[in-house]
């Protein structure tokens, strides 16, 4: 280091000049009538110096653009009047280009000649930054302003420490109210939201997490969270920046396009039960008839009476049959896709079961099967009599069909808290619980034969099941294998709310 104890006097300007030679800033000294008496920046590093002749003995008023003299004017002004010194910014164009400076104007000597020292430093390039940053700032603001999904910081605790405008729009909250509250209270299912955290730990980041969030008036809409942890310097976490965008219509028309799914592959299932049916259980009715009609006109002649009446009675139990499957596979249609009305009206239940079993009376007979019927004459049900016929028929039928020859199916109804409770139980072959769940699955086209091959469609539970549902009504069967089957449904009384 240079004392300055070892420079010679005569070389301290000299010294002194070289200083100021190294700075970037412009040193003018002025006297009391604004005339530069001296210009310190020789190596005019600044792009406002012009040769340093056009400075030197000059005003400044006759040398500086009319901004930077209405400046000096001011600052010279305020210095007179007791001000020991004046800043002020101003800028010029220079070679097309506009350059900022900021000057200082102060008292360097207040003897009888007065001199006054400026210093001017070139802050064009922090006043771009400061643009640069105001604009990106400006830019950022309106971003956050105007997006349709809601920006959040939330600290280390899960508390909100910034949050766009747009958390109004999806969820009814203004930004400075809930400010400095933990991110829980947006969140229907705080369980969701800590899976969501223990993923942001592990992977540092979230992305199209789904949540449920709710609002401010406890509506719950589908939030899908894009996020990610932040980090001090020190490379520890600082909390939690995201996106939460509002995706519950696209949730419904996700949702509403399950169903429609839904219904297409249901409807496909239907389809293919219905030409199941037709292709087999119809075919076997028809082809089966047809045989024994062959057989009868090529043996007519010698036949007995006694022969040719049961011929006769196969038939009549073979058209009951093709009756009966074609009654259910149009009333199984017809219910599966035009979605059946019900026309409900008081019913006495013991003249439907009456039909119904004159109905069944001939496969009854043909395996001598008895009919105990424990109904009480005074029972009344609301029901549609087509639907309940139906409903018994085949339960009638079903119980017939699983029934050994000599067997025993019985009736049997309850009346109980508005309701009606109609059973049909014989003492057949029974069920296992495995064989239930496959009669009441829709999914599934499942028929057995009966005790003595009987066929059936298949059809006619599923019937059952939806005309009992359609009443608002219940259906439940008790079976084991061996033990026989009892299946009972559940109707209204009478009229709801009468």
């Amino acid at each position: 280091m240079i004392m300055l104890s070892s420079i010679n006097i005569s070389n301290m300007t000299e010294y002194l000049r070289s200083i100021i030679n190294a700075f970037h800033d412009l040193i003018f000294i002025f006297n009391e009538d604004g005339v530069i008496i001296e210009h310190l920046t020789p190596n005019q590093r600044s792009e406002l110096i012009a040769p340093r002749d056009a400075f030197m003995n000059k005003k400044y008023k006759d040398v500086l653009p009319s901004n930077v003299v209405e400046e000096m004017d001011l600052a010279f002004e305020k210095i007179r009047n007791g001000a020991s010194s004046v800043e002020f910014d101003y800028s010029i164009v220079n070679k097309g280009e506009r350059h900022w400076y900021s000057a200082v104007i102060s008292i360097l000597d207040e003897g009888i000649n007065p001199s006054y020292l400026g210093i001017v430093r070139n802050v064009t390039n922090r006043v771009q930054i400061t643009k640069a940053c105001k604009e990106s700032e400006k830019k950022y603001k309106a971003i956050l302003e105007n997006a349709l999904d809601i920006f959040y910081q939330l600290d280390k605790e899960g508390n909100i420490k910034e949050i766009s405008p747009a958390v109004e729009r999806h969820l009814g909250y203004k930004p400075k109210e809930v400010i400095g509250k933990s991110a829980m209270i947006f969140h229907e299912n705080p369980e969701a939201w800590l899976r969501g955290l223990e993923i942001l730990e592990k992977k540092g980041e979230v992305i199209d997490f789904e949540v449920h969030l709710k609002t401010q008036s406890n509506e719950v809409i589908y939030g899908s969270i894009n996020a990610h942890l932040l980090y001090d310097d020190g490379g520890n976490n600082d909390g939690i920046q995201g996106f939460i965008r509002n995706i519950t219509k696209r949730k419904k028309a996700e949702d509403e396009l399950k169903e429609v799914n839904e219904e297409l592959r249901k409807l496909n299932r239907q389809k293919d039960k219905l030409f199941s049916v037709i292709a087999h259980d119809m075919k076997n009715t028809v082809s089966g008839p047809l045989g024994l009609y062959d057989f009868i006109f090529d043996s007519y002649e010698s036949l007995s009476k006694k022969e040719l009446f049961e011929y006769l009675q196969m038939l009549r139990r073979s058209t009951i049959n093709q009756s009966d499957l074609l009654n259910d596979l149009l009333m199984w249609s017809r219910n599966q896709f035009k979605n059946s009305s019900v026309s409900p009206e008081l019913v006495n239940l013991v003249e439907i079961v009456n039909t119904v079993l004159k109905h069944t009376e001939t496969s009854a007979t043909d395996k001598n099967i008895s009919i105990d019927t424990l109904i009480e004459d005074n029972i009344l049900i609301y029901a549609d009599p087509d639907m309940l016929k139906t409903i018994l028929r085949n339960l009638v039928n079903n119980a017939i069909k699983f029934s050994h020859p000599g067997g025993k199916v019985q009736l049997d109804a309850q009346s109980k808290e508005n309701n009606v409770s109609v059973s049909v139980s014989d003492d057949g072959v029974g069920m296992s619980d495995d064989v239930i769940k496959k009669i009441f699955n829709k999914d599934i086209h499942y028929t057995t034969p009966g005790t003595k091959e009987e066929k059936g469609s298949g059809l006619g539970l599923d019937l059952c099941v939806d005309f009992v549902e359609k009443h608002n009504g219940s259906i439940k069967v008790n079976s084991q294998p061996g033990e026989g089957t009892k299946i009972t449904f559940t109707l209204p009384e009478k009229e709801s709310g009468k």
